[in-house]
């Protein structure tokens, strides 16, 4: 999208036209694909009204390239704003030409105007998509061995009752408790927790005692 240097009066204008825009009617039929559509007539009859109630104006031509259609739109103070659509020829013809034209202005215009085309009459747009097959995904089994191997040394641990000997029991087994932290932050923090509360047990067994 392209603009004049200064927008403070085509963008104003610019958005009570788009808002005011009337309904596109579907008045041509797609004798290849059997669907209606709007044709340039329909899609300017639909701006003119509110373009001419806010000093706007539609001016579209072809570049020097050849390869796009420049579609401009023109306020009455000067200020103007403009994008492009490619201008691809079907057939090396006049014909082709023509129909290129008209259908790279159909769809600038409705590109500028912010108008959504609901059905199309071209052939991308209309070719039938066809479902691919999908495949069923088994549910993965969920990994549970790093919280019987959690449950496992809690299981010992809760069978000690010597501080000292409860260090020596989690230095001995280190890497398990390693492969646990690796395997599950969750768990391994829930295995830390129970090992704290099980030392706290025990210092107040022997304190008791």
């Amino acid at each position: 999208m392209k603009t004049s240097t200064d927008t403070d009066k085509i963008i104003p204008a610019y958005i009570k036209a788009e808002h005011a825009v009337g309904s596109v009617k579907k008045t041509s039929t797609n004798p290849h694909f059997k669907s209606k559509y709007a044709d340039l007539e329909a899609v300017m009859d639909a701006c003119s009204e509110a373009l001419d109630k806010n000093g706007l104006a539609i001016w579209q031509s072809i570049n020097e390239d050849g390869d796009k259609l420049i579609t401009r739109l023109y306020h009455t103070s000067g200020q103007w704003m403009e994008g492009y659509t490619p201008l691809i020829i079907g057939k090396n013809d006049m014909q082709g030409l023509g129909s290129a034209y008209t259908y790279a202005r159909r769809y600038g215009l409705m590109a500028i105007m912010g108008i959504a085309p609901e059905e199309d009459d071209g052939n991308a747009a209309s070719a039938k998509v066809i479902p691919l097959p999908v495949k069923k995904i088994e549910p993965k089994k969920v990994e549970v061995a790093h919280v019987e191997e959690a449950k496992s040394i809690l299981s010992e641990a809760k069978q000690i009752s010597d501080a000292k000997e409860l260090d020596w029991f989690l230095k001995k087994n280190a890497q398990r408790i390693a492969d646990i932290r690796e395997a599950s932050t969750v768990t391994y923090e829930y295995l830390h927790q129970r090992i704290d509360e099980r030392r706290q047990e025990i210092n107040k067994e022997i304190k008791n005692a």
